[in-house]
């Protein structure tokens, strides 16, 4: 006798106008365990808030999600069947045109892209010509997608041997932060440093070789045989830019500072020339790009991405899933809520709390509501 079993397909469901996906931050059931209803079955992050997905009847889970997926909205998260199931049901399609669209199937033609890394690449708009140039005749994860779009990928592949000379740009309070940070054995390598005006690292018997230039640059890599450099300018993004790709022009390794009290996940993704002071930390499946500048207590939540030659302010916090284009500046004391895009080459002023996606070049500002009496002389 042919027993009817009823099933219920659960679905990603928007909880606020915003969200566009969810991340499964936690499964709180086993697939094939017996739920009632009203059961949490698990927590979701959405655009704007964490928030329970419920079983709506009693009867027996079944999971087509893990901790760490991402779903599109409409997608099937589980099943709940009136009856033990010995096979899984295969899961239905999306009903969701829409949301079907939004995967980009075609967009990149014969492209092998996976799910992940599809939606990634059209969230961010990447170039599916430079795509398929980089990524011919192989299929792309969204490990490499997320790299691809945080760096340079011709020149993203630096040398990997420790430099003999390293040369400091900037002798200004990022030099020092970083220098302090550095291991003694690369402490020993330091030939000097370029600045304009300052050396904040004189003391430690850095000299200074030159100023700010590309020209000098040059010079001091042919007359103390540099091999590697360290971006210290924290301020002038331009200089930064400029800097970055001469060393890639020149094929310099980028020395990278990670202080020991900083917290970086073992999963996350590094570029070159990272520093990273104390009490900064880059959590699960984040990926960063190439001259990252981090001040202290920054943090950069779980499946962040962020972009060549961005700068942090002291205390900026961005929630998981964020992305963050190439060239950006943060203020202080800034907060980012889940999953939004930042443009390449916008700047946030510090105290600003993002709630959305910001465009490419924007200026985000926001006015100091603490402004200060006069005091009153007696």
């Amino acid at each position: 006798m042919k027993t009817n079993k009823e099933l219920i397909w659960i679905r990603a469901q928007k909880n606020s106008p915003s969200d566009e996906t969810l991340l499964v931050s936690r499964v709180l059931a086993r697939s094939g365990e017996v739920i009632r209803e009203g059961d949490v079955l698990a927590e979701v992050e959405g655009a704007k808030s964490v928030f329970e997905i419920e079983s709506p009847a009693r009867g027996f889970v079944y999971f087509y999600v893990k901790e760490g997926d991402v779903l599109r909205i409409n997608e099937v998260l589980a099943v709940v069947s009136s009856e033990p199931l010995f096979e899984q049901p295969k899961k239905p399609k999306t009903e969701d045109l829409s949301a079907i669209k939004s995967t980009g199937v075609g967009v990149f033609g014969d492209l092998r892209l996976t799910d992940r890394a599809r939606e990634f690449a059209i969230r961010v708009s990447l170039d599916k010509e430079e795509l398929h140039k980089a990524f011919e005749n192989k299929r792309i994860t969204d490990k490499e997608v997320k790299r691809f779009f945080t760096s340079n990928f011709e020149a993203r592949e630096f040398k990997h041997q420790e430099p003999a000379r390293i040369l400091f740009l900037g002798g200004g309070r990022g030099a020092r932060i970083a220098y302090h940070n550095l291991d003694q054995s690369l402490k020993a390598k330091v030939v000097g440093l370029l600045d304009d005006q300052r050396n904040s690292i004189e003391e430690e018997g850095v000299p200074l070789l030159g100023g700010l230039s590309r020209e000098s640059l040059r010079r001091t890599i042919e007359d103390y045989r540099v091999d590697g450099i360290l971006i210290s300018i924290s301020k002038s993004m331009d200089l930064r830019r400029v800097f970055l790709n001469t060393a890639r022009e020149f094929d310099l390794k980028l020395v990278s500072v990670v202080s020991k009290q900083a917290f970086v996940s073992d999963d996350s993704i590094l570029g070159e020339g990272l520093i990273a002071p104390e009490s900064s930390r880059i959590g699960s499946r984040a990926t960063v790009g190439d001259n990252v500048f981090l001040s202290a207590f920054v943090n950069i939540e779980h499946d962040c991405v962020v972009g060549d030659n961005t700068t942090f302010g002291p205390g900026v916090f961005l929630s998981g899933g964020v992305i963050i284009g190439k060239n950006c500046v943060l203020g202080s004391n800034i907060a980012i809520e889940p999953n939004l895009l930042i443009g390449e080459g916008s700047v946030i002023a510090s105290g600003v709390t993002v709630t959305q996606d910001v465009d490419r070049t924007t200026i985000v500002k926001t006015e100091s509501v603490n402004k200060q009496r006069p005091i009153s002389s007696y």
